[in-house]
């Protein structure tokens, strides 16, 4: 497969359209083993492979296998020789990188910039085929470590943006401070410019319904699951939570769901940046799989958290 984003200018994308629209032999050879897809039909292509390769520059040939896994980019195609040994080096297992700039590091090879770009793109996959489906098909725990990968390689905004919104679906409200805070300090030029409208919607995850000086509960699960417990006996854990807001915060009331379960924590004012313990106990009543929730209030902004509690007896 071989995917194709252009520009107004000239470009390598509309060389290789142009010359399979004038060459039937070359077009009918080419089609034989090839998908030909075009993502830049309106401005939306462009911007998606400038988000994933960090750079505005198009025109751009990705090719894929035919597993969908990028083998190589390329922007400088200058005959039907080139297209199809390029084409044959990806059918027999090899991987290029052929452009006037680097995507990434200049010190990367080839294959850590396919790599890291290959992460991205099955982030975004994923992250698309459930956006309509349950929490849980959204919050793959794989997703995160594709992410955390490739921001250890290498860290910009996007992948920045995408840790966050991805936290913030999974309910750790700690990983979405740091990676929105990460995110939104990329502020160069061309950054805030091709990026505008996420960062104003990263700005609202961490500001939504509060003003600047408000406290905001940071927690980095919301699903806390014990496992295998013994039945008849007692399970402790601790919940910790953060304040990320600039007002002191404090716990009003930890309200349980049952008798089988126990709160403790303390009302003392929590400093901003500082953190709290909130102690539960759970004692299993009967054997088989339990879902328990424990609500808590505070002055934060998001001053109702749900907490649930899972796992077996046994």
């Amino acid at each position: 497969m071989i995917l194709l984003s252009a520009s107004a200018e000239i470009s390598a994308s509309a060389l290789l359209e142009a010359k399979l629209e004038e060459d039937h032999r070359f077009a009918d050879s080419f089609f034989s083993k090839n998908i030909l897809v075009r993502i830049d039909q309106n401005t939306r292509g462009n911007e998606w492979l400038s988000h994933l390769l960090n750079t505005s520059k198009t025109p751009l040939l990705l090719f894929f296998n035919d597993s969908m896994q990028l083998r190589g980019i390329s922007d400088n195609v200058a005959s039907d020789a080139d297209i199809l040994t390029r084409v044959s080096e990806v059918e027999s297992g090899g991987c290029f990188v052929h452009a006037t700039g680097a995507f990434l590091q200049e010190n990367f090879t080839a294959q850590e910039q396919l790599s890291h770009l290959q992460h991205l793109f099955d982030i975004v996959r994923i992250r698309n085929t459930h956006s309509h489906s349950a929490p849980a098909a959204v919050t793959d725990s794989s997703l995160y470590n594709m992410l955390k990968e490739s921001i250890a390689e290498h860290s910009y905004f996007y992948n920045n943006y995408l840790a966050a919104k991805i936290s913030a679906a999974c309910g750790d409200t700690i990983a979405m401070h740091h990676y929105t805070n990460t995110a939104l300090a990329f502020n160069d030029a061309h950054t805030v410019d091709l990026f505008g409208l996420l960062r104003t919607e990263l700005k609202s995850l961490t500001t939504a319904g509060s003003d600047a000086h408000s406290s905001r509960i940071g927690i980095s699960n919301t699903i806390i699951d014990l496992g295998e417990v013994k039945n008849g006996s007692n399970t402790d854990t601790v919940i910790l939570l953060t304040n990320l807001g600039k007002k002191d915060l404090i716990l009003s009331s930890v309200i349980t769901g049952c008798n089988c379960t126990a709160a403790g924590f303390s009302k003392a004012p929590i400093r901003a940046g500082h953190v709290t313990a909130v102690k539960l106990s759970y004692h299993a009543t009967a054997p088989g799989r339990f879902s328990k929730a424990v609500i808590i209030y505070s002055n934060a902004v998001n001053g109702r958290l749900e907490i649930i509690i899972k796992g077996i007896a046994v």
